[in-house]
């Protein structure tokens, strides 16, 4: 077997019942969730096998409790060569050699239960046992467990490990329970332990009481397991990835019932040629489950076809749509052979997919197979491509052989993808109260659970069933109901009912059942499981339950383990600054897949049931001030670490979150937090930081450029040294920022002096640098002379060192033009221009941002001319790449809509011009701020319709706003502070009866 994909472990547990209570509950409170999470770095799936209950009233009387341990070891056991009884569990369920089985004996003072004569269940029990035979009604479903489990299989060397318990430990305690009594049965415990001891397994004699068995136990086997898995293969990192898209998965195709019809639905929309599919439904109700499942059936009855497989609720990554579409692209690589190379830029990437689904198309016909393309909960998709605008929708006729599902809550991804191409919609509707029961019952019989029907009637029978019925259609409530109930373990010191054995199980049950069922709402149910968790921890888990999930419900995409520990220990004050590692291996691992883990290590909430439950326990429902504190906490601790992308990730959010505007302030000007922020999206695209500055100057009513130069100061003085990429990013960021003061400036001569002092004056970068000083400059009009000859300097060197068709003299063609038309009767040279520049880009691809930047000076210049009709196609042109790659609320994007509605204006075309106007101005105001020139411009734009419908008033008023803008950015003698105020005045005299004139 190849052990790079065999990953799976089972341990099972076997000891007498009663009276090692104590130690079970400890395993599975303390100690499996450490060696799980200490497994889980490794990517080894470790699952214990308890059957500390589980046996009910009937079969507790007879030989079905010894056939439920003996199948459950086969279903573990690591059979080989047909060695599997004919009607085992391990046949059933084709488990065969599917995972490693370890198993764990415990043995006391007592012997345990053995099998009555009369019981008939043990005389069918024979015929599929045939070695149990020589032992009937003589030895205890203890030792049978251990003969047929470890001594009697040669194959479990180094597999097995057993703990005797001090004799000591038995003797102190007041339950006669905990001793055997009987001559015979004392013997014969003795008799068992020789053989253990003789064996070549190992033995751990006479632990001292259960704490210390604990203890011994998580250092045994983890030594095993590290031992087990030591050679095991490094997965590539496109191997991880598809290794946590397959964990995510896996659980979701076990015990999925009711989907039949859907399935079948599914193969015979692919059959008949279906392009596109939509599965929709509530939230928790089985789209998952369905995707898995159908996958599953899929790649078996189709073994020739390609099947990729994503779920976008996995984590971070998964959730990236860049990141999705980059795993697709190479997936198609993989499966081609194409040559080509993937890309890296982000929109690059994206646009590249178009491409890659024909490549899958050319070589799929060849080798007569069809491509399915699997994407479950694109709602989670996450940042500013997450409306899939990127989905290349208009392509389904050219590619026949590639097959979409994908499967979406409402929202705005479903309201975008759907206009896009034909999608066949498949809607999964609750659970009925049959299959709930049935999924129940089920997901209970993996682990040898099997509650008594009247056990089963309280929960799913009745009018009280009826009241339930909402939650109990949701299969993730059934699930988690039903996890909880299997973990319960009783107490050793339950008191059994006189003359009724097995009937104190029974009623310790139904009184959990009972109070799960209290509940009024799936979030209610995680509540408990939330207090479950607390018990677990004892004294002081309340407080670290609520300092770890509270943490997390704030952070601002999840935590990494080693986050969470030390914010619950500064905020606790506990011992090192950390929250013990057993600790949150309880809370990790009894949360389940409830916390999911992202790529980066990061932890977040898999579902809004558990979310909502967090907020609802530990934030007393989401109280302004308590999440605010836990913001501030989150902060602080981040703040106290060093400097990294992680943490200035982090900090910022949580002062904007909590609305601490000074402290906001001030981590902006923190120049390794900036820094870092700008390497997020440096160049023409950091939104981020800027939606960060934006809200700092509305509640502060500071100036973003007279922030970063009292920083500047501060950070270099006279004479420091500042690094050019710091400096180059820094310019661009505030020229982003509609920041063109003498500070920019300072900036931009700086960057272009480090480059020349670095490369010389004739190299590509220097170029770039000339570029960078020219539009700065631009901005006054004063200085358009000095510009204009800063941009052909650059043009030159691109020609002379990349050569004329270079996708960079291209862009120095464009940002040319404006001088040349400003230059008289220059039209057609103007027009060469940009002519040039478009044969350049169009070279390089036409569907890429760069390309539509050349559109869109194409389409302006056009319109200037009044050459509308080629106006219009170039706009669109640009306009459809703008959706596509940076959406329809981007910046550019909407300068693009802008250059359309001036161009309806020239050509006295004004049907809604105002109303889009109004939403460009709103949208550019949120994102951009009231200063920007972008939205200064807008406004300007909509201030002339005004003026020109004799709305003076009106226009007054926004250009009294664009003044205040200039104002407040460019000081108050800057010509075009000085221009807005002319035309302010002039409005006024107008207002007055006085003629009428504007500039």
């Amino acid at each position: 077997m190849d052990n790079k994909f065999n990953r799976s472990v089972r341990i099972f547990l076997s000891s007498t019942f009663r009276d090692f209570a104590a130690e079970r509950n400890l395993l599975q409170s303390k100690v499996f969730p450490e060696i799980k999470h200490a497994m889980a770095k490794k990517g080894i799936d470790v699952t214990d096998v308890d059957l500390r209950w589980g046996v009910n009233e009937s079969e507790s009387q007879g030989g079905m409790a010894l056939r439920i341990c003996l199948d459950e070891i086969d279903k573990a056991r690591p059979w080989k060569g047909g060695q599997v009884p004919k009607n085992s569990v391990a046949r059933k369920t084709a488990e065969v050699i599917s995972h490693r089985v370890f198993f764990v004996g415990m043995l006391g003072e007592r012997y345990g239960w053995v099998p009555a004569e009369a019981d008939n269940a043990y005389q069918d029990l024979l015929e599929d046992h045939d070695w149990l035979k020589p032992y009937q009604h003589q030895k205890s479903v203890t030792e049978l467990e251990i003969l047929h489990g470890v001594l009697e299989n040669p194959d479990m060397a180094g597999h097995a490990r057993f703990y005797f318990r001090d004799p000591n430990y038995a003797a102190a305690q007041k339950e006669d329970f905990f001793r055997e009594s009987e001559p015979e049965r004392v013997a014969q415990l003795n008799e068992l332990k020789d053989k253990i001891r003789m064996s070549k397994f190992e033995v751990c004699e006479n632990y001292r009481d259960p704490e210390a068995f604990a203890e011994q136990f998580k250092k045994d086997i983890l030594e095993v397991l590290e031992a087990e898995f030591k050679d095991v293969t490094p997965p590539t990192k496109t191997e991880q990835e598809d290794m946590d898209h397959e964990s995510y998965a896996r659980p979701r195709r076990t015990l999925y019932l009711g989907g039949d019809d859907y399935r079948k639905w599914l193969d015979a929309a692919v059959a008949k040629g279906h392009r596109r599919l939509l599965i929709e439904g509530q939230s928790g109700g089985g789209k998952s489950a369905l995707i898995a499942n159908w996958l599953h059936d899929y790649r078996t009855n189709n073994p020739n076809d390609w099947v990729f497989e994503h779920y976008c609720g996995l984590g971070d990554d998964a959730a990236d749509p860049v990141k999705l579409v980059m795993r697709l692209c190479q997936f198609i690589k993989a499966k081609t052979n194409f040559p080509d190379e993937l890309k890296s830029d982000p929109q690059e990437i994206l646009v590249s997919l178009r491409q890659w689904l024909f490549n899958a198309q050319f070589v799929a016909e060849k080798q007569n197979c069809r491509l399915v393309i699997a994407l479950d909960a694109v709602n989670s998709l996450r940042g500013e491509f997450a409306d899939m605008r990127w989905w290349p929708g208009d392509i389904g006729d050219k590619i026949p052989l590639v097959r979409v599902v994908a499967s979406s809550l409402p929202g705005e991804v479903m309201a975008a993808i759907k206009p896009k191409d034909a999608w066949q919609s498949l809607t999964v509707v609750p659970l009925d109260i049959t299959t709930s029961r049935e999924l129940f019952v089920q997901y209970l019989d993996q682990y040898r659970k099997n509650p008594d029907d009247d056990l089963l009637a309280l929960i799913f029978d009745g009018d009280h069933a009826a009241g339930r019925a909402g939650m109990l259609s949701n299969p993730l409530f059934v699930r988690t109901l039903a996890e909880e109930l299997r973990v319960l373990a009783p107490p050793p010191d339950l008191p059994e009912v006189p003359d009724s054995p097995g009937t104190h199980i029974k009623l310790w049950l139904r009184s959990h059942i009972e109070h799960y069922l209290t509940c009024k709402t799936v979030p209610d149910l995680f509540e408990m499981v939330l207090a479950r968790i607390e018990a677990y921890l004892g004294e002081g888990g309340v407080a670290r339950m609520q300092s770890a999930l509270a943490s997390i419900w704030v952070s601002r995409a999840g935590l990494a383990e080693s986050e969470v520990r030390g914010i619950v220990g500064t905020q606790l004050g506990l011992d090192k600054n950390d929250l013990p590692q057993n600790h949150w291996s309880v809370i990790r691992y009894n949360l389940g897949e409830g916390l999911m883990a992202v790529t980066d290590g990061r932890l977040k909430f898999s579902h809004d049931y558990l979310k909502s439950a967090v907020q609802s326990r530990y934030l007393d429902g989401g109280d302004k001030r308590l999440v605010h504190d836990q913001r501030v906490i989150v902060a602080q601790w981040f703040e106290a670490q060093p400097v990294t992308a992680r943490s200035a990730d982090e900090i910022p959010f949580q002062w904007q979150e909590a609305e601490e505007w000074e402290r906001l302030r001030f981590v902006l000007t923190v120049q390794a937090v900036v820094v870092e922020l700008l390497k997020v999206k440096s160049g023409d695209d950091n939104l981020l930081l800027l939606s960060y500055w934006l809200a700092v100057e509305k509640h502060l009513g500071v100036n973003i450029e007279e922030q970063y130069q009292t920083a500047w100061n501060r950070w270099y003085g006279k004479d420091g040294h500042a690094e050019s990429g710091f400096v180059n990013l820094l310019q661009i960021f505030l020229k982003h920022a509609g920041r063109y003061g003498e500070f920019t400036l300072f900036l931009a001569r700086l960057y272009n002096q480090q480059m020349e002092a670095e490369f010389g004056p004739d190299h590509p970068d220097t170029a770039n640098s000339l570029n960078q000083l020219a539009i700065a400059l631009r901005v006054n009009p004063e200085n358009y002379d000095k510009a204009e000859i800063l941009h052909r300097r650059a043009l030159e060197i691109y020609e002379n060192s990349c050569g004329f068709d270079h996708p960079k003299a291209a862009d120095t063609l464009v940002l040319l033009a404006p001088f040349v038309l400003a230059k008289g009767n220059s039209v057609e040279q103007t027009k060469d221009l940009l002519r040039r520049a478009l044969i350049i880009r169009e070279k390089f691809g036409s569907n890429n941002l760069s390309a539509a930047r050349t559109y869109l000076s194409y389409a302006g210049f056009m319109n200037m001319i009044a050459e509308w009709d080629i106006a219009e196609t170039y706009y669109l042109r640009a306009l459809a790449i703008y959706e596509m790659i940076l959406g329809p609320y981007h910046p550019e994007t909407l300068s693009c809509h802008n250059g359309i509605i001036k161009m309806m204006y020239d050509k006295d075309d004004k049907t809604n011009i105002e109303k889009s106007l109004r939403r460009i101005i709103e949208i550019r105001e949120v994102q951009l701020g009231v200063n920007h020139p972008l939205t200064i411009r807008s406004n300007d734009d909509l201030a002339t319709i005004l003026l020109e419908q004799n709305r003076d008033e009106e226009a007054l008023y926004l250009i009294e706003r664009i003044l205040l803008s200039f104002e407040l950015s460019n000081g108050k003698e800057h010509p075009f502070t000085q221009r807005f105020r002319r035309k302010r005045d002039r409005v006024r005299d107008s207002l007055e009866g006085k003629p009428k004139y504007f500039v």
